[in-house]
């Protein structure tokens, strides 16, 4: 009989991530939606495959454990790191961001939450406090679309960069998911690799793509549940395009 596995629990950073409307979606693909059927075919794909590549290290290299992992399971997407390394907060906080642009952009809306604690998570595992933590609190805080940050990492993330944070209403720090569209993060990963140039260029068709999207499910038959959600992404979409796009792209009227 083959020897168990170590369950070696560490400190971690995770994101928990969960895509919203995931069961509505579902049951209209296979009601005859084909069209549907293939964009949701589609961004569970992405999902899985950006799963995949982000447990991965240079060129499909395994980086070695414990390092960052990330898990893809029906509706929700954990991605986690070690505590303690220098940039493991810097890492989740960015690839869940990043995760959450890109499904935006094919309309798809996403909530989640960051926190720490004892988590075992590898290839096979996905199990602790951490894992707990950041459910709880993206299932009882988060309710919008929108990464919540846990008040205990809420200083340390406030120091990073290539991650833009907000304060909302409610006095919850969360990630502003349009600053990926505003070019300030390519502009400094270019800077980073040496690449000439030092501009940044917003993606101006990805706020367009993403306001029409947005007024399409503002003034379709809605929950007030879900309008609020959508009225709450207009609110931010708004103040993204003030402040990343000023006078390129037309604000939501609401």
């Amino acid at each position: 009989m083959a020897e168990a596995a170590d369950p070696s629990a560490h400190e971690r950073v995770v994101a928990f991530i969960d895509i919203l409307g995931f069961s509505d979606l579902v049951r209209r693909a296979f009601g005859g939606d084909d069209e549907l059927l293939k964009r949701l075919h589609h961004i569970l794909e992405l999902a899985g495959n950006y799963a995949a590549v982000t447990s991965s290290g240079m060129f499909g290299i395994k980086c070695p454990s414990p390092k960052i992992q990330a898990t893809c399971f029906s509706d929700s997407i954990v991605i986690s790191d070690v505590w303690g390394e220098d940039i493991a907060l810097w890492r989740v906080m960015s690839e869940a961001a990043f995760l959450s642009s890109l499904l935006l952009r094919e309309g798809i809306l996403c909530r989640g939450a960051i926190a720490k604690g004892k988590v075992i998570h590898d290839e096979r595992v996905l199990l602790g406090t951490g894992v707990l933590a950041a459910y709880e609190l993206e299932r009882q805080v988060a309710i919008f679309p929108r990464l919540v940050i846990a008040d205990n990492l809420v200083s340390e993330a406030e120091q990073l960069t290539l991650c833009r944070i907000k304060t909302d209403v409610d006095g919850f720090r969360f990630i502003d998911v349009f600053y990926h569209f505003s070019g300030v993060r390519q502009s400094m990963t270019d800077a980073m690799l040496g690449k000439p140039g030092d501009s940044t260029v917003p993606e101006v068709d990805a706020f367009a793509q993403i306001r029409e999207f947005v007024i399409r499910e503002l003034v379709g038959e809605r929950t007030p549940s879900i309008l609020a959600k959508y009225r709450w992404l207009a609110r931010q979409f708004n103040e993204a395009v003030k402040y990343y796009v000023p006078g390129q792209i037309e604000q939501i009227r609401l």
